[in-house]
């Protein structure tokens, strides 16, 4: 009988541990050491985490990011994908140029491509803006770039990106808060 109840509180254990489906909140300022990617788009949350250990099913996902350094500037990209999602999936790839100083900034580029679509097909965004400061690419409207951490030594690139960016599925502009931070290996 013993035995039996462990096995029915295990079967119970797993299947709710397999089963986890929380929402999505946007991070803390606050955060751990852990990579993610989180997006609202039109109030509309998606996140990428990239660990070892993840119980919510709807974050779990990759991120492979890059940086090199340029004088003064970081030049850094960002892929992410989250397929984990109960139906659908998000996918993305961002590209920045920054400078090494933290706070609000206004980049040299800003590259952004998202796909984030709810039944697996049809896309709800799907968004490929860019912005150059030298004034030849300018998709994005009301646009604030803010890098929180660099540190070179532990890899760690924190920032936070808010606006309005041109979709390319309905041509209009879409607020987009971004919030990422990732630690390269």
């Amino acid at each position: 009988m013993n035995t039996l109840f462990k096995f029915i509180c295990a079967v119970s254990l797993t299947f709710t541990l397999g089963s986890c489906r929380k929402e999505i909140h946007e991070p803390p300022a606050n955060t751990r050491n852990q990579n993610f990617v989180y997006v609202e788009i039109d109030g509309e949350k998606f996140m990428v985490e990239d660990r070892s250990w993840n119980l919510n099913r709807n974050t779990k996902g990759e991120i492979n990011d890059q940086y090199t350094e340029a004088a003064d500037k970081i030049h850094y990209t960002t892929e992410f994908k989250n397929t984990q999602l109960k139906k659908g999936q998000c996918m993305g790839d961002i590209d920045i140029a920054f400078y090494k100083t933290i706070g609000v900034q206004l980049p040299q580029y800003f590259r952004l491509i998202l796909k984030l679509d709810k039944d697996g097909q049809v896309p709800i965004f799907q968004i490929n803006a860019d912005y150059d400061y030298n004034g030849t690419l300018n998709e994005f409207k009301n646009f604030k770039f803010t890098l929180i951490n660099f540190d070179n030594d532990k890899k760690t690139v924190e920032y936070q990106f808010e606006g309005s960016a041109l979709s390319t599925q309905d041509s209009l502009y879409h607020k987009i808060i971004i919030k990422s931070k990732t630690i390269s290996n």
